[in-house]
């Protein structure tokens, strides 16, 4: 087993700290922006049904 000198380690906990962060803010920003395609497509389809009906504004 290769032994690291300390300030690597810290180093690779620093890192993987970072990365964890970097990983759940990019996970965040996927799943809001998935949200709001879901949001703008419920909302076309309400105006579609709507104007097909004729009760367009």
């Amino acid at each position: 087993m290769t032994t690291l000198p300390p300030f690597l380690v810290e180093l690779a906990e620093f890192d993987m700290g970072l990365w964890a962060l970097a990983v759940f803010g990019a996970l965040w920003l996927a799943l809001s922006i998935i949200f709001i395609v879901i949001d703008q497509a419920c909302r076309a389809l309400r105006y579609l049904f709507k104007r097909r009906k004729g009760n367009e504004p």
